[in-house]
């Protein structure tokens, strides 16, 4: 098994993001946890979408301020667990249409009918 090693800055980062708390009447962590994320990733951008069971947006966050998931809908449901679009067939092609490489997502179920894509 290979062992993980991190900086102490990615460690503060990772402390961080673990030790998040949700903010009472948000569905979405704050950006500060973004940040931290984004850190620890390394990426040009980075962001969380809460979706309807339509894949429509209901609330988004991203940084830097104005990058989205997709508009204003997926046109789909998001997928539960981790996506990776260059691997995904189709995605390779919608995400270099958007001016991107690549892309990895995880997404997760909040309720009942509402998903959250960390993206």
């Amino acid at each position: 098994m290979s062992d993980v090693v991190l900086s102490e800055t990615d460690q503060a980062a990772l402390r961080f993001v673990l030790a998040a708390e949700p903010l009472a009447g948000h569905s979405l962590p704050p950006c500060g946890v973004l940040q931290r994320l984004a850190a620890l990733v390394r990426c040009d951008a980075i962001g969380a979408a809460l979706t309807d069971p339509n894949g429509y947006v209901v609330d988004e966050v991203g940084l830097p301020e104005g990058a989205t998931l997709n508009g204003s809908g997926c046109g789909a449901p998001l997928r539960i667990g981790m996506a990776h679009s260059t691997r995904v067939q189709g995605d390779g092609q919608r995400i270099q249409a958007d001016g991107l490489s690549d892309s990895l997502a995880v997404g997760f179920r909040t309720s009942r009918d509402r998903v959250v894509q960390v993206w």
